[in-house]
């Protein structure tokens, strides 16, 4: 099964608890990418997944698998060791990365929470999506499904346009963000 991926144009969070469920009741196996949310950000094996895999480098990733994975794959255990070739320093370095992407995820989240509320207010602009934002359509979804924040990614329209533009906050001071954000929104000059 092929769930939305979280980042779609305009940005909106899926129900993967619920599209787990369905999935489960079907027959179907359902396995995650959670790359560029990290487990912490999007616990999909917690939602109902039966694995979830993130890519922390070049041929090396982490793969979470639920309690129930072995009887519903049987052999994935043994099919995942065999592929298994990371020695002590790449374990090392997989849980660092896993470490340093959660704090990214919660600074950037929170960062784009600032500008997705900056935006919000803007005179200029005439529609925000951001799950993080009460008002916004998938935030009671967002709310149990992400954690540690909503997200990097704010979209948002201008007053009488229907084109999306995308902002991918980083981890770094929201104050900042805003003023450069604030520059590009400044109506031309005549």
């Amino acid at each position: 099964m092929e769930l939305r991926a979280l980042s779609s144009a305009p940005v909106i969070c899926s129900d993967l608890k619920a599209q787990a469920a369905q999935a489960r009741a079907e027959g179907k196996v359902v396995v995650v990418d959670v790359t560029g949310y990290g487990p912490e950000g999007c616990p999909a094996v917690r939602l109902g997944a039966h694995a979830s895999v993130m890519r922390v480098a070049e041929r090396l990733c982490v793969v979470a698998v639920s309690k129930d994975a072995p009887r519903t794959l049987p052999g994935l255990h043994a099919w995942l060791d065999e592929r298994a070739e990371a020695d002590e320093a790449q374990r090392s370095f997989a849980l660092q990365a896993l470490d340093q992407e959660a704090l990214r995820w919660h600074l950037a989240s929170d960062a784009a929470q600032v500008v997705a509320c900056y935006l919000r207010c803007h005179p200029r602009v005439g529609e925000v999506r951001y799950p993080g934002l009460r008002q916004d359509g998938s935030f009671a979804v967002a709310s149990r499904t992400l954690q540690q924040g909503f997200g990097p990614r704010v979209d948002y329209r201008l007053v009488g346009s229907d084109e999306w533009q995308s902002v991918s906050c980083d981890p770094t001071d929201p104050r900042d963000q805003v003023l450069s954000l604030e520059k590009s929104l400044r109506p031309p000059a005549t």
